[in-house]
């Protein structure tokens, strides 16, 4: 063992091989035992070596210490220049207390989202470098961020070691009216179809009147307006559009699903974290697609009861095989509204619902809804105007 504490010794004299001899069959702690030229070279512990000793003088046989080592021995060694050992505990300490604490934030997948305002917005929320790992909630912050920015789909957060990676995913950019420079001449159009009933014009010429209808995609407010001398400006428009929407759509749930089901295989990878980096190999699971269950866990070693400046991340992963399951009417039913009720939050936010019609369908392979819907909403964006002429 490396940190196992010994004396060596060489003995020699006439009667040296019966010396040994004795030594090995009395129960004396040696080891290592070699010989060369009728001299012994022994290993034996600190306590023994006192004892040792004074039996060979019962066999005529000579001792001398060649070597000392151990833990006990390397630190006696350095016993007055006390700093050094103290100077290695101190440090080893800082950087077991160090990797306790978030020091990196890396944002990954912004792009026209700044990374100031990122950082700014996880200020807010106390997440910032040098806080304590055990104080940091992934979840919790994900759900912040993507509350507090309209322009993020959705949001990711992973802590490798002491550092945070946070992956976000910015909306389509069909929605330009916030990019479009005020400078910029441009046209305001509906992008749903319906009645219009009020309408705001901040800057532009209506061209539509309230209780016209309109289409997705007509100009409902032209950024070209006359400059009373006869000639044409082009502006950039800006108006509130509020339209009187009436559409249904269709959803289907079937009564055969595929669902997840483990398949006996599983797989393990270990690596090694220290300073926020990561040492070890992964495994490459992207060719199982989501037929995967993925689980992690973060520990840190220990010697004689001290823990060690670096951590230990083990993954395990879980496969699965897709298999049929066959629902009953009233599960699938279920599922269907659950469909409907996700639906409606992402496509009527921002809408003021008067009227909601659904009617079901029981078929063959599973039950179908058609759900009618009344409402309001602003159907107002900008469209940057073409000027080639």
């Amino acid at each position: 063992m490396a940190y196992r504490n010994y004396v060596e010794f060489t003995a020699f004299g006439s009667y040296s091989s019966q010396f040994i001899d004795y030594l090995i069959n009395s129960g004396y702690a040696v080891w290592d035992i070699n010989s060369s030229n009728e001299i012994y070279t022994v290993r034996t512990s600190p306590r023994s070596y006192l004892a040792v000793a004074r039996k060979a003088r019962e066999f005529r046989t000579k001792t001398k210490v060649v070597k000392r080592g151990g833990v006990y021995f390397t630190f006696r060694r350095y016993r007055k220049r006390i700093g050094l050992p103290i100077g290695v505990l101190a440090f080893l300490a800082v950087i077991v207390l160090m990797s306790n604490f978030i020091w990196s934030i890396r944002i990954i997948g912004n792009e026209e989202l700044s990374r100031y305002r990122i950082l700014e917005q996880l200020e807010l929320h106390g997440v910032k470098a040098g806080i304590p790992i055990s104080g940091f909630d992934a979840e919790k912050v994900e759900l912040a961020l993507t509350l507090a920015f309209d322009e993020l789909a959705w949001v990711n957060i992973e802590r490798v070691g002491s550092r945070i990676n946070i992956k976000v995913s910015e909306r389509d950019g069909t929605d330009n009216s916030d990019t479009i420079p005020v400078s910029t001449p441009c046209n305001v159009i509906a992008v749903r179809s319906g009645q219009i009933i009020d309408t705001e014009v901040y800057r532009g010429r209506l061209l539509y009147e309230i209780g016209s209808g309109v289409n997705a995609g007509d100009i409902v407010v032209s950024g070209v307006v006359s400059d009373g001398a006869g000639g044409l400006n082009y502006v950039h428009a800006d108006a509130v559009l509020i339209v009187q929407c009436v559409e249904a759509f269709e959803f289907h749930q079937p009564y055969a699903t595929l669902q997840k089901s483990k398949n006996g295989y599983s797989d393990s990878n270990i690596s090694i974290i220290f300073l926020g980096l990561r040492f070890g190999g992964e495994i490459n699971v992207s060719k199982f697609g989501d037929n995967v269950k993925y689980t992690e866990e973060v520990y840190a070693p220990r010697l004689f009861g001290f823990p060690l400046p670096y951590r230990v991340l083990k993954q395990d992963y879980v496969y699965y095989d897709r298999v049929e399951v066959i629902d009953s009417p009233t599960t699938a039913l279920g599922k269907l509204n659950n469909d409907i009720e996700l639906f409606e939050l992402y496509y009527l936010d921002g809408a003021e619902l008067i009227l909601r019609e659904i009617e079901y369908f029981p078929e063959e392979d599973g039950v179908s809804a058609t759900v009618t819907y009344v409402y309001t909403i602003n159907v107002a964006q900008k469209q940057e105007m073409s000027l080639n002429r």
